[in-house]
């Protein structure tokens, strides 16, 4: 899923003057507050005149704030739906800082999700079902001017949460991933034994993007092409590599030919390595 570049509103642009002006402190201490996930749909020419964000289903607080380089920072946070009652629909993110002015608290910028031919809706955030969590890892990059007056002191709470949930998930995920393995390869082999023609392959995907932007598309040929494009592609196994929380994110194969198909991850990891099956197409 794929969204817009990230828009900076006008009272972000007035909070960034304060700031290389010196007039906003920021040793030991960032103006930005947290991160919020929206229902709402906007257009883009809409962003820059917001001061909030309507339908907020979800929120975090900023977990890092890191300096890209002299010019620019990039705001990081990270929810999952283990509280979550209800579903949505992922359309927006943003995020907030207080105004040392006022005191009142503004949205700083947001990023609304950009349709693509194959991906027309945003994805889907169900509710916590009991045993499956799901998170969205934020990652808003944005231009301040002179990226050495931003501090890097965020609110320890949120330093604690998210590396309490990268630990658990961490767990869970290496756990399930082995099971999920497992069960799949018994599931292949038995299929292997009913169906002569089928072709098992392995391919890595690269990702040069910040999240939540991917470009991990890639066009996979086959090594016995297909009689027709009446055939399944079926994802054994998915490994990320490249840092503590990459993620595979949903794997996704599509545009199907007799001599091949494209794969792609929506992930943040910049490495991920996919074990496949082809089954049918050769009647």
């Amino acid at each position: 899923m794929a969204f817009s570049r990230f828009i900076t509103t006008t009272k972000g642009h007035e909070l960034t003057a304060k700031i290389l002006a010196g007039e906003v402190p920021t040793i030991g201490q960032t103006p930005f507050t947290r991160i919020v996930t929206s229902e709402a749909v906007y257009q883009l020419g809409q962003l820059e005149s917001l001061t909030g964000l309507d339908q907020i289903r979800q929120e975090t607080l900023v977990s890092e704030v890191r300096r890209k380089n002299k010019t620019t920072i990039s705001i990081h946070g990270r929810v999952d739906n283990s509280e979550l009652a209800v579903g949505y629909r992922f359309n927006t993110f943003g995020v907030f800082f207080n105004c040392p002015t006022d005191g009142v608290e503004y949205l700083f910028g947001s990023s609304i999700f950009a349709p693509e031919p194959n991906v027309p809706q945003a994805d889907f955030i169900h509710p916590f079902n009991g045993q499956t969590t799901t998170g969205i890892t934020f990652n808003a990059i944005t231009g301040i001017g002179n990226a050495d007056n931003i501090s890097l002191t965020v609110d320890p709470a949120a330093v604690v949460t998210v590396g309490a949930l990268d630990l658990v998930r961490q767990n869970l995920q290496l756990q399930s991933t082995e099971l999920l393995r497992q069960a799949r390869l018994s599931q292949i082999a038995q299929e292997n034994a009913q169906c002569e023609v089928g072709e098992i392959g392995t391919v890595v995907l690269t990702n040069t993007h910040n999240y939540p932007f991917n470009n991990s598309e890639r066009t996979v040929v086959l090594a016995q092409p297909r009689n027709s494009t009446d055939y399944t592609v079926q994802i054994i196994s998915a490994t990320a590599t490249g840092g503590f929380d990459s993620q595979v994110g949903r794997l996704r194969t599509f545009d199907n030919l007799v001599n091949g198909f494209k794969i792609t991850f929506t992930g943040s990891a910049p490495r991920v390595e996919v074990r496949y099956i082809v089954q049918g197409g050769m009647s």
